[in-house]
């Protein structure tokens, strides 16, 4: 199949090292999580742009023309094992494609559809796009690691608030810019290599990226301030083999986006003994364990063969190819130690879009129509006409376009919504809570289906309530708006549990928003215990969410309940502070004298002397020592057993949590698509919101 460099293959080829550029090195401070969403929505439009140029072609050949190369076949069954994971596993699988779901899937549009239209000769001009992208993010780096980078210029443009240190990097972290150097690093070393010869580009480029990889390194040092805290293998091995005893999970995973959700639920109980202990990850120490978890043995599978493929190549490729596959077979290598990222992820997508565009000549190609599949081998592709009728390319191309439109708008409309969202985050830090009202609202008109947005619009309500209800001279509409606001905070965070019932986050904001309902509504106490069950069995490893479970049995002068919950934080983190201070206050009013001693002892242990906090625990304990002498004397020489067979104080009383099973929460209508109907606020009648974020206890 001979290819003519033409005006649409240079366009290609723009487009794609444009892309490549675009990922390393520019991010746009428009939404909350500027970087990772650049990135993220570059893929996505790189690919939508591939696949328009690919209808081009098609209509140029008038046929849909595939190379069956093997790394095309492998990376169309990979594509399609992250297709099942992330649309079977999700009544709305919208989260699963915004996440690493629909980045692999864009990944996979720009490997399958590249090829057939690049030009052949592609390689070069790759690999020294790469090497000058690489030097100038390595330039960025030693700018901002003097003080004066990109962030400053950002800064200035947007009125952003970005770490003017090494903490800060275009390309999303130190790490990524590191791996991203040395795959280009490889493949400039393989082009001089087997050149002997180095070009003026590659003198100048390889110095400055040997010592951006420094800088990058370094600042990855334990203490410097891009350190990146991964997870342990342990951990990673451990939730992976919990997530896949499932059939079904084990088949296809649990679905894109839900790592952090199933990290949550299995995160194992010895976390808690490390300085990790709080921090829920989104990814596996590395990629395959991420992939396991996420999408099954379906996807690692997939995944290996992609992976093998690619190493088989290396023996195959013509030698002007070699630095280009050696590159792609380092991405799957740093892969086997590292977690994925956007840019590594399309880089490879792009390295082998440009393998099987340089190797087109070897192997044979799929001929699509209208109504017809032909394959044709690669002695044949020359005497094989391709002319089509105009009325099976009219069809096929109209199909492609509508697909094509149909998909930029939705990307847009998702860009747009998160635009909104940072708006309202914008808006919290300058105390205007009907703009921070509206722009939520916003945010869910245009996707209604982020437990993320619902999640936060509920918050907002709640606190504008609760500010309208402090009004100490409140009027009769404001009393009714505080009335109509909680509906909505309840029906938002309900919707949340909705489109991600798996996540803790979710659970914890209904029960918070509960629990401020307590005195207004007679069901509140049971609803809010109900939803913190829930959190619990969503992050049941986290101490916070048992004591704020705990804090509602002793509002509802439920001490023995309480005091069962505090120490069962008490036995998953010993060393968690607010689990044994609300134990001792619970034992002290079921009179557990000894126990309440016990339990301030070892909270004064966990305090700093000199805190304030150290002061009024002393002086609280103070009251029971009397108590406590009256029971020693009464027992006399008795030994006083304070501790139970398992090491923990014997509580009396004690009721033991209901699951959410038997406390079920009627799941109530299906997720409301837009809250454009809620009440509109007035700006004189309602004050500021303080925080426009969650405030329910986190992990």
């Amino acid at each position: 199949m001979e290819y003519k460099r033409d005006t649409l293959h240079n366009i290609s080829l723009g487009v794609v090292l444009g892309t490549l550029v675009a990922l390393a090195l520019l991010v746009v401070p428009v939404t909350n999580s500027f970087v990772s969403d650049t990135k993220a929505y570059i893929a996505f439009y790189a690919a939508l742009a591939v696949l328009g140029l690919f209808l081009v072609s098609s209509i140029k050949r008038r046929a849909f023309e595939f190379i069956l190369n093997p790394l095309v076949v492998s990376t169309f069954f990979f594509s399609v094992a992250v297709a099942a994971s992330t649309f079977f596993t999700n009544k709305y699988p919208v989260e699963n494609l915004l996440s690493f779901g629909g980045i692999i899937l864009a990944s996979s549009f720009i490997a399958l559809l590249g090829g057939s239209i690049l030009p052949k000769r592609v390689a070069s001009p790759l690999l020294s796009t790469a090497a000058i992208t690489a030097a100038v993010l390595s330039l960025m780096s030693g700018l901002q690691l003097v003080g004066f980078g990109p962030a400053n210029v950002l800064n200035m443009l947007f009125g952003a608030q970005i770490p003017t240190t090494l903490l800060f990097n275009l390309s999303g972290s130190s790490l990524i810019a590191a791996q991203f150097t040395a795959v280009t690093l490889v493949g400039v070393v393989a082009h001089v290599t087997t050149k002997k010869h180095i070009s003026s580009v590659f003198a100048v480029t390889v110095p400055i990226m040997i010592i951006g990889l420094i800088i990058h390194g370094w600042s990855l040092l334990p203490g410097k301030a891009a350190y990146t805290p991964l997870p342990s293998w342990n951990s990673s091995w451990s939730v992976a083999l919990d997530t896949i005893r499932s059939p079904r999970s084990a088949l296809i995973g649990s679905g894109s986006a839900s790592y952090r959700n199933v990290y949550s639920i299995f995160k194992p109980i010895w976390v808690n003994g490390t300085d990790r202990w709080s921090i829920i990850y989104n990814q596996a120490a590395n990629t395959p364990l991420t992939i396991l978890t996420t999408f099954g043995f379906l996807g690692l599978f997939a995944w290996i063969g992609l992976a093998l493929k690619g190493v088989k190549t290396a023996r195959l490729t013509a030698t002007a190819n070699k630095p280009v596959v050696y590159m792609l077979i380092a991405t799957f290598v740093l892969q086997l130690v590292l977690p994925m990222n956007v840019l590594m992820l399309t880089f490879q997508a792009i390295l082998i879009a440009a393998l099987v565009a340089s190797e087109r000549d070897k192997h044979s190609i799929a001929r699509f129509k209208a109504f017809s599949l032909n394959v044709i081998s690669r002695n044949q592709i020359a005497r094989t006409p391709q002319k089509g009728t105009a009325t099976s390319m009219i069809l096929g191309v109209g199909v492609g376009a509508i697909l094509l439109f149909s998909l930029l708008y939705l990307v847009t409309r998702s860009y747009v919504a998160f635009i909104a969202d940072h708006a309202a985050s914008k808006a919290a830090i300058a105390d205007d809570a009907i703009t921070v009202y509206e722009q939520q609202q916003r945010a869910i008109t245009l996707n209604p289906y982020l437990d993320s947005f619902r999640r936060n619009y509920a918050v907002t309500n709640l606190l504008i309530a609760s500010a309208l209800s402090n009004k100490a001279d409140i009027s009769e509409e404001e009393s009714a708006q505080v009335g109509t606001l909680l509906q909505q905070a309840v029906r938002e965070a309900r919707s949340a549990t909705l489109l991600d019932e798996g996540d803790s986050d979710n659970w914890s904001t209904l029960a918070e928003i509960y629990r401020n309902m307590i005195g207004i509504s007679e069901d509140a106490p049971s609803w809010a215990v109900q939803s913190y069950v829930a959190a619990i069995e969503t992050n049941p490893t986290s101490p916070a969410l048992r004591v704020g479970l705990g804090q509602i049995f002793m509002n509802q002068e439920a001490y023995g309940q309480a005091a069962n919950i505090f120490q069962q934080a008490v036995n998953i983190k010993p060393d968690y502070t607010p689990a044994y201070y609300n134990l001792a206050l619970a034992l002290v009013k079921i009179e557990d004298w000894i126990g309440a001693q016990a339990a301030y002892q070892a909270t004064l242990q966990l305090l700093n002397p000199e805190s304030p906090e150290y002061a009024q625990v002393m002086e609280e304990m103070e009251l029971i020592k009397e108590k406590v002498a009256e029971i020693e004397a009464q027992q006399q020489e008795q030994e006083v057993e304070t501790t139970t067979g398992d090491g923990t104080t014997p509580l009396g009383n004690q009721v033991t949590t209901p699951s959410i099973t038997e406390q079920n929460i009627n799941a109530g209508a299906d997720v409301e698509t837009s809250a454009e109907s809620d009440i509109q606020l007035q700006q004189n009648t309602t004050p500021a919101a303080s925080d426009s974020t969650p405030s329910g206890t986190t992990n």
